[in-house]
């Protein structure tokens, strides 16, 4: 029995830190979101672009290039077919 109360004891041990980083991530989700107040606060920054801004900084370069180019490109083609152009 010495086996399965080991494994239960490694088991439990999994789940206790787990849920001490679950506990440490809500912290932090509830500092994040208590910077973005300050930031609209004392900025008057909407929190949507702040949050568009920090996306940005974390994209890779290249991938970001190429949805901008590939965005540009499709909001082109739709302004065409507004106006009755063709491809």
């Amino acid at each position: 029995m010495e086996n399965g109360e080991n494994a239960v004891s490694v088991l439990l041990g999994y789940v206790e830190r787990i849920e001490g980083l679950e506990a440490e991530r809500k912290e932090l989700a509830d500092a994040i979101k208590e910077e973005k107040r300050g930031v609209k606060a004392s900025l008057g920054i909407d929190t949507g672009i702040l949050n568009k801004v920090l996306k940005i900084r974390a994209s890779d370069p290249e991938k970001l290039a190429y949805e901008e180019q590939e965005t540009t490109r499709l909001l082109e083609s739709l302004a065409r077919a507004l106006q009755g152009g063709k491809e």
